[in-house]
């Protein structure tokens, strides 16, 4: 990522600030779900509890990788940059 692509406005940190929030809020309802599974019964049941299981760890940590780290790694970056200019 280049030094251009790291000047970003109030307003396009206000924007990444509120995509960020809204993926952890995505992530935090993945999990909340994860905490309901019934993964005791029968095992019909269970099977299915177990594949939802897998869906949505798959999904959280892709949540995370498309969407949650790309804003930190930017994010970092800006503030490093920024941080060296003011030094």
């Amino acid at each position: 990522m280049s030094e251009e692509e790291l000047r970003l406005t109030k307003d396009e940190i206000r924007e990444m600030a509120r995509d960020f929030l809204r993926y952890v809020q995505y992530e935090e309802e993945l999990r909340e779900e994860l905490l309901l599974l019934k993964l005791a019964g029968r095992l019909d049941e269970v099977k299915e509890a177990l594949k939802r299981h897998d869906e949505l760890i798959a999904e959280i940590e892709r949540n995370r990788r498309e969407n949650i780290l790309p804003i930190i790694e930017k994010l970092m970056k800006f503030v490093s940059l920024n941080s060296k200019r003011e030094a």
